[in-house]
């Protein structure tokens, strides 16, 4: 039944890794937002869980190489598997954390998660740019996206409501169950298909991208970074609990379903660049906005939805212009556009675990979403996508 409702929503070729995805995303939803929280409350400072990001952010600097040689020469489709095997390794070391306090799970948990990172993004990048219709790309992508929000509305409630009754070794151990059920649906899916080729002489280099679409995916990974990974601290310190912060999260991203339609419309009739422009305007403002979100979870839920919507916004555009230069480009533009998103991450970890550790939190927080509204310009770099306009 699931295919039977991809098929009508996304072009043929991109549904078996549709169905994968939202699998994927309803498995990792259950754990993903509450990850700080997880860290805060077995024990780690504000500090020290920016310096677990920090070493997520070098592991996949390591990795990503040696990832992208092995994608190049086998394909998307067992790199696809290979993450999701590494997401389940993932789990397993995180809840090891928990039962027994190890330390030790916590780095292989890093490790892993750096791994399986760096096959999905990869593979699936390779795999959507290669297979896409340029003519329904945003569209598609939209809808992609919605899928996954939809899902997104239903697994932050479901962890929260596992975590507070039964623990988060449930959690946890639920989460890579269903995360182990998203390899089903690739194996049906072509390795690449058959417009790929290996391409030889591949080097870990900055060089296959310009350098204006280099600064603006570390504009966008810094960005989207504080959005994504120093929110949920946020909220692990001022609502710290499994139920509220999932009702938070399900409540924002019911609200920015609605608004990812309009905008591929607009992306699929060349305005990519123009909606990226509103996107990032309306994302800088709500980084802002966070500032004097206090400990009010009806503000919370506000400044989480808005950030949902502006993100919305701008994600469609910028992933539709990405894939367009991905496509022409193959899988060595990736590279370096990946290269420049994991020295951000380890850059930007690195600075604002510096002001976690030497500030109070309110101070940190402060701090790191000003830098948030400032980089999040960056994006515009981006060289545009040559059916794009802006008007």
């Amino acid at each position: 039944m699931v295919y039977n409702i991809a098929m009508k929503i996304v072009h043929k070729n991109l549904v078996s890794i549709t169905v994968s995805s939202l699998i994927f995303k309803l498995g990792s939803g259950l754990v993903g937002v509450f990850l700080p929280l997880i860290l805060i409350n077995e024990g780690l400072h504000i500090w020290q869980v920016c310096l677990f990001y920090a070493g997520y952010g070098g592991f996949k600097l390591l990795v990503n190489y040696p990832v992208f040689k092995a994608i190049n020469k086998h394909g998307a489709k067992p790199g696809l598997v290979f993450g999701y095997l590494a997401s389940v390794t993932y789990l397993v070391a995180l809840s090891l954390f928990i039962t027994i306090g190890n330390p030790i799970s916590l780095y292989i948990a890093a490790l892993m998660m750096a791994i399986m990172n760096s096959f999905l993004w990869n593979s699936s990048h390779l795999h959507i740019s290669q297979e896409m219709d340029s003519s329904r790309k945003s569209r598609d992508l939209a809808m992609i996206a919605n899928l996954s929000r939809i899902v997104g509305i239903i697994s932050p409630i479901a962890g929260g409501i596992l975590a507070a009754t039964l623990g988060t070794g449930w959690l946890t151990a639920t989460s890579a169950f269903v995360v182990l059920l998203s390899i089903v649906p690739i194996l049906k899916i072509s390795n690449i298909g058959e417009k790929h080729r290996s391409d030889i002489g591949l080097r870990y280099s900055l060089k296959y991208a310009p350098s204006r679409d280099l600064i603006a995916n570390a504009g966008f990974n810094a960005h989207t970074l504080v959005g994504a990974m120093v929110w949920p601290i946020y909220l692990a310190v001022f609502i710290p609990s499994f139920t509220q912060i999932g009702y938070i999260d399900a409540i924002s991203t019911a609200i920015a379903v609605v608004v990812l339609h309009a905008t591929a419309k607009r992306s699929d009739k060349g305005k990519s660049y123009r909606v990226l422009v509103e996107g990032t305007a309306m994302s800088s403002l709500v980084h802002l906005g966070r500032i004097f979100a206090s400990s009010n979870p009806f503000t919370i839920t506000v400044i989480s939805s808005f950030y949902d919507i502006a993100l919305s916004y701008q994600q469609n555009p910028w992933t539709s212009i990405y894939y367009s230069h991905a496509k022409k480009n193959k899988i060595q533009y990736i590279l370096s556009m990946e290269i420049a998103g994991d020295l951000t991450y380890v850059l930007m970890w690195g600075l604002i675990g510096i002001v976690a550790y030497t500030t109070q939190s309110n101070m940190f927080f402060f701090i790191a979403f000003n830098i948030a509204a400032a980089v999040a310009w960056l994006c515009l770099f981006v060289t545009r996508d040559k059916h794009s306009t802006t008007q």
